[in-house]
């Protein structure tokens, strides 16, 4: 991979970025790459018949205009000068996701892209929570019921208007000798650059998911990530076929590809839309011939279990790895074999605030730098970790402000990362600071590591590491599907702690004495309070936690007793 400072960054001759000194609105910068990168392939897929598709810049902003006709005609407003709120709703192909949002932009109204994988009842809170004036709501009969369920609960509070969701078709025309006479160019809203552009949610860790507010500066400012790369991105294709476009992760390809001119890798469009597994991700992938992939970390793990998937990937630029962590057998796997892993690191409040990408860092893959187009600061933690803040700055506001650092606004992420001992400017993800066991004894207990480490036992699908306010720490573990048993049976109890303790005796042989787990502190979950998880899989740990709270102090109790 072709490594250069950032401080020298260029763009492919061919590729012309807009002559801007101030952000302005992405709608406003596709509109100024029509006119001048117009033939330049902004997005690519693989067809039935085998053969990739291209569909230019040109081609696309048609679409965006048309997609803006769209909203006009079907968003109304009562006072030309007031906003409306348009929630999206739906599965969807990547183009016209992409299309629907730039139009909803382009007609001056607010984006809300809301997760389908939401309840009704997360749904119908984060309507009332943003007032939302109007919805999008795609065909399928899955959406439609789940969308009926949340009117029921929004009856006599809330009426958006309900519109439907278009397609791929509805925007993007196949090129032919009418197509230039067919096109009617829609003009731009006038957009203050500092206002509300669209509305994402969290994704309810503790509690239901709430809005978090992105203004045009910074979905422009998110657009200028890749100008930081120590590599050369110009005409790279990036694979984003796993990325739904209300993820957190779904600006990258909304944005990106406006400052360095990335060519974005989606599956073929239709309707129904294609649904991304680890297989059909990683051959559509392989036909576009991509350079880069960004994909969550439960696809990698699948393909680090076969030979031949992983030989594949040794033949990319980068796997770009995002939304969570990836477990260090996994990537030290993979790195081992020659696969150039980069990891990313941001936040829903925050966007993206690492380097997009860093040169490959081989066995320390899951290092990563800080992006220099923003203001951090680290503040000292226990046991060699920081906290990151992001301060608000000429260049960057965080989306959220929940601090102060030296009279400057800033968001607490609430991560903590530990530095590399070598290369200074290098860190890794070392967990979160609310996760972190704190004993009685005033040692900690970064459960991270020994969590990821212990749900890789083949009995295990999921566990939690507890022990806050004790001298030591337990493990309670929900098991693999198959082998859920009741655990008040004290034969079958000591049966899976025997299953599962080689694992954990591994897992201690590296850890210090204050977290190491006995055998008797491994509580399994009972069917009927199983794990409950947030939109990005990942465990709601607290309320966890507290669901076992009865159990746990019990255990401990008895061991007291010993």
């Amino acid at each position: 991979m072709t490594t250069r400072k950032s401080k020298d960054f260029k763009v492919h001759p061919s590729y012309l970025l807009p002559p801007v000194t101030q952000p302005i609105s992405i709608p406003e910068v596709y509109d100024w790459h029509f006119e001048n990168n117009r033939d330049h392939p902004l997005y690519i897929y693989d067809d039935d018949d085998g053969s990739q598709k291209t569909i230019s810049m040109g081609e696309a902003v048609k679409a965006f205009h048309r997609a803006t006709r769209y909203v006009l005609e079907n968003v109304k407003v009562e006072d030309i000068a007031k906003r409306a709120v348009v929630a999206i709703l739906g599965w969807s192909e990547s183009t016209s996701y992409v299309a629907t949002v730039i139009g909803i932009l382009r007609a001056g109204h607010i984006a809300f892209p809301i997760s389908p994988r939401n309840s009704p009842e997360a749904i119908a809170h984060l309507l009332l929570s943003v007032s939302a004036t109007h919805i999008l709501v795609s065909s399928d009969p899955t959406i439609q019921s789940q969308y009926e369920s949340t009117e029921n609960l929004l009856r006599g509070k809330l009426e958006p208007k309900k519109i439907g969701m278009p397609t791929h078709g509805d925007f993007f025309v196949e090129y032919d000798s009418d197509s230039e006479s067919l096109f009617e160019p829609v003009p731009l809203a006038k957009i203050d650059v500092n206002s509300i552009a669209c509305i994402y949610h969290t994704s309810g860790t503790t509690a239901l998911p709430n809005p978090i507010y992105l203004t045009h500066r910074a979905l422009y400012c998110f657009s200028t990530v890749p100008t930081h790369s120590e590599v050369e991105l110009t005409g790279l294709i990036y694979s984003c076929h796993s990325i739904p476009i209300f993820h957190g992760m779904g600006w990258m390809p909304l944005t990106f590809p406006t400052s360095v001119g990335l060519t974005i890798g989606v599956f073929k469009p239709q309707f129904p839309p294609i649904m991304p597994t680890p297989q059909n991700v990683l051959e559509s992938s392989v036909k576009i011939k991509t350079d880069l992939i960004l994909t969550a970390p439960l696809n990698i793990e699948a393909w680090a279990e076969s030979t031949e998937d992983a030989e594949k990937l040794t033949k990319m630029k980068g796997v770009v790895v995002g939304g969570a962590p990836l477990t260090k057998s996994t990537g030290d796997l993979l790195a081992s074999q020659g696969v150039n892993i980069a990891c990313q690191y941001g936040a829903t409040q925050t966007a993206l605030l690492s380097r997009f990408v860093s040169e490959p860092f081989g066995m320390d893959w899951e290092y990563f730098k800080f992006s220099p187009g923003w203001s951090i600061h680290l503040e000292k933690y226990q046991g060699g970790l920081s906290e990151v803040f992001v301060l608000d700055s000429d260049a960057f506001k965080p989306y959220l402000i929940n601090a102060k650092i030296e009279d400057k606004e800033a968001y607490a992420t609430g991560d903590l990362i530990q530095v590399h001992p070598v290369h200074q400017d290098r860190y890794r993800i070392a967990g979160r600071a609310e996760e972190q066991v704190l004993h009685s004894n005033g040692e900690r207990t970064n459960p991270t590591h020994l969590e990821l480490a212990i749900g890789k036992d083949p009995n295990v699908e999921s566990c939690i590491v507890f022990g806050t306010g004790h001298t030591q720490c337990g493990i309670l573990i929900q098991p693999r599907k198959g082998l859920v048993f009741d655990p008040s049976e004290t034969e079958k109890l000591g049966e899976y702690r025997n299953a599962v303790w080689p694992t954990i005796m591994k897992v201690n042989e590296s850890s210090p004495p204050h977290s190491r787990i006995n055998k008797e502190m491994i509580i399994v979950t009972s069917v009927k309070k199983p794990f409950q998880y947030t939109l990005k899989q990942t465990l709601r740990r607290q309320i966890m936690i507290k669901e076992y709270e009865r159990e746990i102090e019990d255990l401990y109790a008895s061991m007291s007793r010993r």
